[in-house]
């Protein structure tokens, strides 16, 4: 007998592509978002994910139905133009518990999910608690 012939078979999971993200943030007025958007493009790359599109919204604290910018981020992930949407701070999506939890399971079921970076796990200068 002879030896035994093996194949490679693509299972459509492997991709030499990196995973896609769009970084949203929302800021009051006049600020700018230029330190939240530089904390999140750090964070992608950490993990090697593409930043394909960022989106920021100057409403403030306006319920997030009400943000254009965050409607799009959504589109985008229907759209599969990304997997994820990634903000700086939880409150940024929302300050209410309820209002954030809607907008993650709207992703969700847009097939994508939301990602909040946490300052806290890569700042150094926060002193430990002892």
């Amino acid at each position: 007998m002879g030896e035994i012939k093996t194949t490679k078979i693509k299972t459509g999971g492997e991709s030499t592509e990196p995973f896609k993200v769009v970084i949203y943030v929302c800021v009051a007025g006049n600020a700018s978002p230029d330190d939240a958007v530089s904390a999140c493009r750090a964070y992608a790359e950490r993990f090697g994910w593409k930043v394909t599109q960022v989106i920021h919204d100057n409403t403030g604290l306006l319920p997030p139905q009400g943000r254009d910018g965050l409607a799009t981020a959504l589109d985008l992930i229907q759209a599969k133009a990304a997997g994820a949407v990634l903000a700086p701070y939880r409150s940024m999506i929302s300050p209410r518990s309820d209002e954030f939890d809607e907008v993650a399971a709207e992703i969700e079921k847009r097939g994508g999910f939301l990602c909040v970076r946490d300052e806290a796990v890569y700042d150094n200068s926060i002193p430990s608690r002892q």
